[in-house]
């Protein structure tokens, strides 16, 4: 039987590549508790799932962009409150030097959330850190839980680290209704794939172990980031992984055979394997700087 075994389990497996990179000299970042929440399950899920040069290059890197942009907002854009969706075993509010009167809300499922409470009990985060329990998959239930927040009107960034991948696009366009219709939330982050690289995991053995954990990878829209225009969002930035870890000296290790590769196609191909994936930044429509 897998160690794989439902959606929180991907928390585990992300997890156990952030305490790899912390290990490191040159870390991206430093995520100290990443070891003890891990445990050994969350060893024995990465070991099984396989391919680790290419997902901790890839958590590394896309978890050092997130903490970028984050601060950045923080900062330059006077965000009050970031809300974490499917916040998984993330530590940034103990690790990121952010304001102390910044308010971090965490949303996840029930055994995520009492597993990282346990195990996190004893630290102080940095800033004032709120968790609640919720289905994201359940319209009602996460509808309430926005509307419950958007009574306090703090400009507010919304972290989706992880998670749409694994919703139909559908669902992903619900999700991006019930976020646009809450005035105080101004910004949204999120990975984002494109259906190329989606379809090079349908012929991985990945793609049979995530649907057996009914998590199988599903959002990859053709569109890009103009899959939300009509949602009423629009792009402020998009950073491609590949790019980005070349500005922060962390290159994939194909790296050279991508860039051989690129010297015999055509500059359409090349600008499609730039673009693989990367981290998006959403604001709402006609919102004034």
């Amino acid at each position: 039987m897998s160690s794989l075994e439902n959606i929180s389990d991907t928390a585990l497996w992300v997890a156990y590549y952030r305490a790899l990179e912390s290990k490191r000299k040159d870390a991206l970042f430093k995520d100290l508790y990443a070891e003890r929440l891990i445990g050994s399950r969350g060893k024995k899920i990465a070991r099984e799932i396989g391919k680790p040069w290419l997902v901790s290059w890839a958590v590394a890197v896309r978890t050092a962009v997130i903490d970028e942009l984050v601060l950045r907002m923080v900062e330059a854009q006077d965000v009050r409150r970031v809300v974490n969706l499917a916040c998984g075993l993330d530590t940034r509010p103990y690790r990121l030097s952010v304001p102390r009167d910044l308010l971090w809300i965490e949303m996840d499922l029930p055994d995520i959330m009492d597993h990282k409470s346990r195990l996190l009990s004893t630290e102080t985060p940095r800033c004032v850190l709120e968790r609640k329990v919720v289905d994201l998959s359940d319209p009602p239930a996460r509808r309430k839980a926005f509307l419950d927040l958007n009574e306090t009107p703090l400009r507010t960034l919304v972290i989706t680290e992880g998670l749409l991948v694994y919703l139909d696009a559908q669902n992903v366009a619900s999700l991006s209704q019930d976020l646009f219709a809450q005035r105080s939330f101004h910004y949204w982050t999120m990975d984002i794939y494109s259906p190329r690289l989606l379809g090079w995991t349908k012929f991985s053995h990945w793609d049979k172990k995530f649907k057996k954990a009914n998590s199988p990878f599903l959002f990859a829209p053709r569109e890009g980031s103009d899959f939300f225009t009509p949602l009423g969002w629009k792009k402020v930035e998009y950073r491609p992984t590949l790019r980005e870890a070349e500005r922060l000296r962390r290159a994939i290790p194909l790296t050279f055979a991508l860039r051989l590769m690129g010297r015999f196609s055509s500059e359409k191909r090349r600008e499609s394997n730039r673009n693989l994936s990367g981290i998006l930044l959403l604001e709402r429509s006609g919102e004034n700087h």
